[in-house]
């Protein structure tokens, strides 16, 4: 049972150095972009996202980020797809449902997770298939359509989280300027 979980913890392991390794580099991106504030700047709009943040808006920008960060190290290192990575992404799922309680995006976020998984399986298994059957340039071709696709699908996804975190802090903002 122990090694079971060890073992689960060790096929993270390229995940969670790149997920350091991520999180500081955006980090220094980030500090040098907010560095010197003005108003006549840019760097405003991205200041002030991050101003005022609350514990739950954190947490979710957190979560919103592992699994941009998960997927991108599937798509990226490759490795074998198995259901250890289908746990953590519906892990991922009631942790944010418990963060805005919003039961509409409930059924959203298990698809998202699924077809996440299902992408990136077939990514996999076209991989292996490149590697010890047969090379194909026209699976090459899939292989990298479909990478670009799941790419694309998880950046955006995480905007949408990054603007679902705007609408909910403007919102909050609006009732207190109505009151």
């Amino acid at each position: 049972m122990l090694d079971s979980i060890i073992n689960a913890f060790l096929e993270f392991k390229w995940f969670m150095l790149l997920n350091v390794g991520l999180t500081i580099a955006a980090g220094v991106i980030l500090w040098f972009a907010t560095e010197q504030f003005g108003y006549q700047r840019k760097n405003r709009y991205l200041f002030a996202f991050f101003m005022g943040m609350k514990n739950r808006e954190i947490l979710w920008t957190g979560f919103a980020w592992t699994q941009m960060v998960f997927v991108l190290s599937c798509v990226i290192l490759g490795g074998e797809m198995n259901l250890v990575y289908l746990v953590f992404l519906l892990l991922l799922v009631p942790a944010r449902f418990l963060l805005y309680q919003d039961i509409r995006r409930l059924p959203v976020d298990l698809v998202n997770a699924v077809l996440l998984y299902l992408a990136l399986l077939v990514g996999s298994v076209m991989r292996d298939y490149l590697k010890t059957i047969r090379f194909d340039s026209l699976i090459l071709l899939v292989l990298i359509l479909l990478t670009l696709s799941v790419l694309h699908y998880t950046i955006y996804n995480f905007v949408k989280d990054m603007l679902f975190v705007t609408e909910e802090r403007s919102r909050i903002h609006e009732k207190r300027v109505e009151e």
